[in-house]
């Protein structure tokens, strides 16, 4: 049976203790992804910025997994 693995990256935190994303075998799933600017949690006003930045998390996200966006 593959194990989970917690998935943290920097710039993105829970209030509550729990990873911002788990993996499994070759499936990474997320808890859960906002507009935030990484690091700072700032939201930005404008929509198009908040969608970019959650893009930015996914990223991030999947990094930290150990993959690529490629």
């Amino acid at each position: 049976m593959t194990k989970r693995k917690s998935v943290n990256y920097p710039g993105y935190t829970h209030q509550n203790p729990i990873p911002n994303a788990s993996r499994i075998g070759n499936i990474v799933m997320s808890s859960i992804m906002n507009g935030t600017e990484p690091g700072t949690r700032n939201v930005p006003p404008e929509l198009a910025a908040q969608v970019v930045n959650i893009f930015k998390h996914i990223k991030l996200c999947v990094e930290a997994a150990g993959g690529t966006p490629d």
